[in-house]
């Protein structure tokens, strides 16, 4: 059986395994702590998920190569002309 942690309007992701969906934001954070290179344990411990749900979604996200957002630098520094 999935348990979903979905918002009201918000998207979720099921894993392959079915233990829980992923809604937007826990997707968000996943993310954006790879690309800090927060430990695979913090963010199982803050989104109250195993360490295996974790390195699952964030394998698939790896493999899903998803596209950046226009606008978005990427975390670079943009130099200006002034």
């Amino acid at each position: 059986m999935t348990v979903g942690r979905g918002v009201a309007g918000g998207a979720t992701v099921k894993t392959s395994n079915a233990i829980a969906a992923w809604n937007k934001a826990d997707l968000i954070f996943l993310m954006d702590a790879l690309k800090r290179g927060v430990t695979e344990a913090y963010v199982a411990s803050f989104l109250s998920r195993s360490e295996d749900e974790v390195r699952e979604q964030a394998n698939a996200l790896k493999q899903r190569k998803l596209p950046r957002r226009p606008g978005r630098s990427g975390g670079r520094l943009i130099k200006g002309g002034h």
